[in-house]
């Protein structure tokens, strides 16, 4: 990655990447200030209160930043694992499935955190089973059949139609209905 050898046990490539998946990543015992304050500690981010306290705005959770997390709902809890995954400014952003959970407005939240990490230079790999979102941020399509690349395009050169017969193929068809 990131044009040498990645190692798993690798700490300065862990840096260079923000992950959100299924679960988000949070301490259910803590706030939701004290879970940004772990982690931007552990990243050794300057400043860590006044950064755990704008990413918790960003997200929308300001309000609650003395709320144990347990009793957040789960659309809060993932809206704070997005703040977790975007705190320490990583180059790449490794996002599976990271809409569920979040209502209407935390998707559009979502998408705009990721169009605006991009924008300014970062990266973004979005794993969605939500065809339509997941290519309203793509600038490239890809779909992975049993772990390997089956299709890899730029967006501007997939056609719908194109995509639904590589998507149909990978699972197991010759299309989509």
């Amino acid at each position: 990655m990131f044009g040498a050898e990645a190692a798993v046990d690798d700490l300065a490539l862990r840096r260079r990447l923000g992950y959100l998946g299924h679960e988000p990543g949070v301490f259910l015992g803590l706030t939701g200030l004290e879970n940004l304050l772990l982690y931007a500690r552990l990243y050794q981010l300057e400043a860590p209160g006044e950064l755990a306290l704008e990413y918790l705005r960003r997200v929308g959770l300001a309000a609650f930043r003395h709320t144990l997390v347990r009793s957040y709902s789960a659309g809060m809890r993932q809206r704070l694992g997005l703040a977790r995954t975007l705190l320490h400014q990583p180059e790449l952003l490794l996002l599976d499935e990271p809409h569920q959970s979040l209502d209407r407005r935390g998707q559009e939240l979502l998408d705009q955190l990721v169009r605006r990490h991009c924008s300014m230079g970062g990266a973004a790999v979005v794993a969605s089973h939500e065809t339509e979102r997941a290519l309203g941020l793509a600038t490239d399509v890809m779909v992975l059949s049993r772990g390997k690349v089956s299709y890899f395009a730029p967006l501007a050169e997939t056609s719908r139609d194109m995509f639904d017969k590589a998507l149909g193929e990978a699972l197991g068809g010759g299309g989509l209905c």
